[in-house]
């Protein structure tokens, strides 16, 4: 009986940590780093944007979104990368500082904020999300 005690205040133990660890990655130790946009243009309901950032964190690529909010509400908005040729397929980049160019995004509204979600995998036991402001419309 007392085995059993023992094996389930490891399991707790390191449920605990691990899921301390989880809290602290996540919060504390970004994938990227100084995202900045350094050039945007607003063509009709299109936002052309150039930019750089870095990379700090080894981690797989797993999604991009890019969103718009307004009116208290949040919407989903497509984008193109016309700096690549039309796969469609996102790559992880290496670590270090990138630099980005010609990011296309449609609008629904000229006003809102506008940002990009980033969904990263560092590890086999969760995801790492990372919100990107892009500008304010």
């Amino acid at each position: 009986m007392k085995s059993m005690l023992n094996v389930m205040i490891a399991f707790v133990v390191m449920f605990i940590i691990t899921m301390g660890y989880h809290h602290f990655d996540t919060r504390y130790l970004p994938v990227v780093k100084d995202f900045t946009v350094t050039e945007k243009t607003l063509d009709g309901k299109h936002l052309i944007f150039s930019g750089s950032f870095d990379k700090v964190k080894n981690c797989q690529l797993e999604s991009l979104r890019f969103y718009q909010d307004f009116d208290g509400y949040s919407y989903i908005i497509h984008y193109e990368f016309l700096d690549r040729s039309s796969s469609g397929a996102i790559q992880s980049r290496p670590l270090g500082q990138q630099i980005f160019s010609n990011w296309k995004i449609h609008l629904y509204e000229l006003k809102g904020e506008v940002y990009l979600v980033t969904t990263h995998r560092c590890n086999q036991f969760w995801v790492q999300q990372s919100r990107l402001f892009i500008a304010k419309i």
